[in-house]
């Protein structure tokens, strides 16, 4: 019971602090501003240009300076859209942001390549990009929180190859958050929490090869994963997929195979607690090759089977 309270604890407060600084950032102002050195350094007409465009008036949107500087960068802009400063800086970037009522903020220094952050809040969804995040290969965070869904992302997510947080909390009751510096490489936490599921991500969490593959797809599937958790090799496989429940301590599941089917299926779960797991594999079947905590269910306790 101790790892289930401090868990919830834990994602009690994540979830609070981002969502407090997502909604003090999404506050929208009456008229577009737009920095002189953004939308391709040229003014930019109730028309829009070449760079810049709106879906409507383009009230509340905020663009600082250097910024959307490539054609094509952030066109058919939502309103209340929000780009910080030296972002969306590639071919269609942010294109189709926070439209159809959607919301989307976009930290300094983030969604910097092709389709990087497109459509992300679009279609009345609601997308928070927090500083130094989505960039690196294409498509990095396109259509996070689209299609009705949520997504906040934290600074330093979701860089380092293309796809990283592709599709991440998109469609109808489709709810993601993920921290600081988590989601880094191919794919990352592609399709997170799509189509109805619930994930938290925490700091520093589900980087390297695999990731988070299959993290609380489906509608009934909840997903937490704690903090420096899941990372290298396989990591999380099954996190809380096809209407399972999964929660993952911090320090957890590190290396080959790592958590293997967690929570996958299972309507009560699995819940693996702090510092546990971390061991190599078992490859004495090369048929059979066990991985870190296998195809767990129910409980697994803090400390355990992180040694030989």
């Amino acid at each position: 019971m101790r790892i289930a309270r401090s868990t919830s604890a834990w994602l009690a407060l994540v979830t609070a602090l981002l969502l407090a600084g997502a909604s003090a950032a999404a506050k929208s102002q009456s008229a577009p501003q737009i920095a002189p050195s953004s939308c391709g350094r040229v003014a930019v007409p109730p028309s829009g240009n070449a760079y810049c465009s709106f879906e409507s008036d383009g009230s509340g949107v905020v663009i600082a300076r250097n910024s959307c500087n490539v054609k094509g960068a952030c066109l058919i802009l939502g309103n209340a859209v929000r780009i910080g400063h030296d972002s969306c800086n590639g071919d269609a970037a942010c294109t189709e942001q926070g439209t159809v009522g959607g919301k989307s903020v976009v930290g300094d220094e983030s969604c910097n390549a092709e389709f990087a952050c497109a459509f992300a809040g679009g279609d009345g969804g609601y997308s928070v990009i927090g500083n130094d995040s989505c960039n690196g290969g294409s498509e990095t965070c396109e259509s996070a929180g689209a299609f009705g869904g949520r997504s906040v992302i934290g600074d330093g997510s979701c860089n380092d190859d293309l796809k990283a947080c592709w599709i991440i909390g998109a469609g109808v009751g489709g709810n993601s958050i993920v921290g600081n510096n988590s989601c880094g490489g191919l794919g990352a936490c592609a399709f997170v929490a799509q189509s109805g599921g619930v994930s938290v991500i925490g700091n520093n969490a589900c980087n390297g090869l695999l990731a988070c593959f299959d993290t609380a797809q489906d509608p009934g599937s909840k997903s937490a994963i704690g903090n420096g958790s899941c990372n290298e090799e396989s990591s999380c496989m099954f996190v809380g997929n096809f209407g399972g429940k999964s929660v993952i301590g911090n320090a957890s599941c590190n290396g080959a195979f790592a958590c293997e089917f967690a929570g996958s299926t299972a309507p009560n779960g699995s819940l693996i607690g702090h510092h546990s797991c971390n061991a190599a594999p078992d490859l004495s079947d090369p048929d059979l090759p066990l991985g870190v905590c296998d195809s767990n269910l129910g409980l697994v306790g803090n400390n355990r089977f992180n040694s030989w």
